[in-house]
């Protein structure tokens, strides 16, 4: 992906952050860049390959080790330990997650991005954009929590 658009994407996210009311504004956020999905897609799924992370949180956004994400959501979603059904408890994400996500991804061989936002179990939203004039815009809503 090219550097002006992940520099568009990292602004978006950090704006679409600051902008939540505080009662879904989680502590941090995990950005990534998943490699590109197919155009029938209405999901970035965990499978998708990471390319890019970066970590944001009032102390500004960071580039991360794609390592240390997925050491984070093995531990919180896989939990490869534990034996029940469901996994365990994790309070990391309750209402508000205390961490969130913001997942990208070219969509086929189009111009069109997937960019999906995770703030909270029921505030999240997905959606297709296009980027012109140096600005997304919304081509088509995938999902709503």
């Amino acid at each position: 992906m090219d550097n002006e658009v992940v520099k568009l994407l990292l602004e978006y996210s950090i704006k679409e952050w600051e902008n939540l009311p505080i009662v879904h504004k989680p502590w941090g956020v995990w950005i990534v860049l998943h490699c590109p999905v197919k155009e029938d897609v209405t999901r970035v799924s965990i499978k998708t390959p990471v390319e890019k992370v970066w970590f944001l949180n009032n102390e500004g956004i960071k580039k991360e080790s794609v390592w240390k994400y997925w050491r984070f959501y093995t531990i919180h979603f896989e939990q490869p330990w534990c034996k029940r059904p469901y996994g365990e408890t994790d309070k990391v994400f309750g209402e508000p997650h205390y961490i969130g996500f913001v997942k990208f991804a070219n969509v086929g061989n189009t111009d069109n991005l997937s960019i999906e936002t995770f703030w909270a179990g029921k505030f999240g939203r997905g959606v297709w954009v296009k980027i012109e004039d140096n600005s997304l815009y919304i081509i088509r809503d995938l999902w709503v929590s």
